[in-house]
């Protein structure tokens, strides 16, 4: 069996899977759905083939190659929440040699959080998710701190909103 097996989510997560994107540079700021790439003519961003699975069964076919370092302005994937969400990262290092910190930020440049994309897989090409939460709305960046980063998939699963209550 080929392609892409895609496991249930909810009906209001935000999904970029790019096993689902069309291959080629992307070289100007680009919309997939609920998610954005920043990339520039001189920073550009490649999606390409390359075959991976998640630890939670995703079979991926393609990658989002950030080709360096990224910015507010260049190699980077942002979204929107409307409030506290937890997002979860399919992705690893550009180089099998070296772990890689992916950073969380916030739309202001503030780093909120880091973790690492490692250089390789597990056997059978299984790749860890890498999670964070956030617990507000708000505009949220993912780059490399260091030189590129692959991503394969990314999903935002915003929390519901604690309803009101009063004495």
């Amino acid at each position: 069996m080929g392609g892409v097996t895609l496991v249930a989510k909810a009906a209001d997560n935000k999904v970029l899977n790019v096993s689902e994107l069309t291959t080629g540079d992307i070289t100007e700021i680009t919309s997939f759905g609920d998610f954005t790439v920043s990339a520039t003519a001189e920073k550009k961003v490649t999606i390409d083939e390359n075959k991976k699975v998640g630890d939670n069964g995703i079979e991926f076919t393609q990658r989002l190659k950030l080709n360096g370092s990224g910015s507010l302005e260049y190699r980077n994937v942002f979204f929107t929440t409307k409030g506290a969400a937890t997002i979860t990262v399919y992705a690893m290092s550009g180089s099998s040699s070296e772990d890689r910190p992916l950073l969380l930020m916030s739309a202001d440049g503030t780093e909120l959080a880091r973790e690492l994309a490692l250089g390789v897989a597990g056997e059978g090409g299984v790749i860890t998710a890498i999670t964070y939460e956030v617990d507000a709305a708000g505009t949220y960046y993912l780059w490399s701190e260091k030189s590129s980063i692959n991503f394969y998939y990314v999903e935002v699963a915003e929390k519901a909103a604690a309803s009101a209550g009063g004495a």
